[in-house]
């Protein structure tokens, strides 16, 4: 009986170490816990269940803890994403520290160092990096303000505009060649910048990464890979030309196919007036496989389809 007791008695003092140590680790995780230390903090509440495996509090502290890594891995993907996107419309400041912050917070952050690896390579280093970065800005904008100019103008009947023209050029070629210019501008700057959005952003990055200048990459990587974009607009400007032509000789002009549709109209010779539109359509047709053909030759790593192969 007294062995018992003297157990029962040396019992008490170690259950009572227990408890003490278990709060000691408990209050040093809620410390982890608050710095933002999550994954220290479980390790910590982890040692309490080594010692009591149905503590209730560290189950709910390791809870809590899993919850705040998910939401900050959460967080840190969004970051990512957003960081990623700035990136890609060239905000290298923005992105730069977007995937700082992320780099802290996903749980893989091998991505973002890679995007942030890249930021160094193409940061500029100098003056003049920094100037051509700040010009680079400023052509967005100006690209912006330009496409809202284009889609304001674009509606706009040119034909209308062709005796300020002849007012200010002359009722010569020149306004006439003005007048086309002007009529065929649309489709080819609309198609062309198009093609230039659509290049792919790897090859780009590709190039930069390797030390390709601004100007180099325009010349050999965004160049060629708008060039089909650019002969679709053309051909889309070709037919317009002809017609503003036409329109042109018929309003304002002693001589070319369309003074003689007019004339012809006004002798009422049909013959004339059928071959003046099929001297037309031969010039069209003509005109139109000059520029598939140089489409041809020059895009050579795409084949076309057209009714003329």
């Amino acid at each position: 009986m007294a062995d018992s007791l003297r157990d029962h008695d040396s019992s008490v003092p170690e259950a009572t170490g227990r408890e003490s140590r278990i709060e000691e680790l408990l209050v040093a995780g809620l410390d982890h816990y608050f710095s933002g230390q999550h994954e220290l903090a479980i390790s910590v509440w982890t040692r309490v269940l080594f010692l009591d495996r149905s503590h209730a509090r560290a189950r709910a502290y390791i809870e809590r803890a899993r919850c705040a890594i998910a939401e900050r891995h959460r967080e840190g993907e969004e970051l990512l994403q957003t960081g990623a996107a700035a990136f890609s419309r060239g905000e290298t400041e923005v992105a730069r520290r977007l995937l700082t912050s992320a780099v802290e917070r996903v749980a893989r952050p091998e991505e973002a160092l890679a995007m942030l690896e890249r930021l160094e390579r193409l940061a500029p280093a100098d003056p003049i990096g920094a100037t051509a970065g700040s010009t680079g800005e400023s052509a967005r904008r100006a690209g912006r303000i330009g496409e809202s100019l284009l889609s304001a103008s674009y509606p706009v009947p040119k034909i209308a505009l062709f005796p300020l023209f002849v007012f200010a050029l002359g009722i010569g070629s020149l306004s006439k060649i003005a007048l086309v210019f002007l009529e065929c501008l649309y489709p080819i700057v609309i198609n062309a910048a198009q093609g230039a959005r659509a290049v792919d952003r790897v090859l780009v990055w590709s190039s930069r990464n390797m030390g390709a200048s601004h100007a180099h990459v325009l010349g050999r990587v965004v160049l060629p890979a708008a060039l089909p974009s650019i002969f679709a607009g053309c051909r889309v400007a070709l037919p317009v030309a002809l017609i503003v032509v036409l329109i042109t000789e018929m309003i304002g002009s002693a001589d070319g196919l369309g003074y003689l549709v007019m004339a012809a109209l006004a002798d009422l010779r049909t013959d004339r007036l059928l071959a003046a539109v099929v001297v037309t359509a031969l010039l069209g047709w003509a005109l139109d496989w000059l520029v598939v053909a140089a489409r041809g030759r020059l895009v050579f790593w795409e084949r076309h389809e057209t009714y003329f192969t």
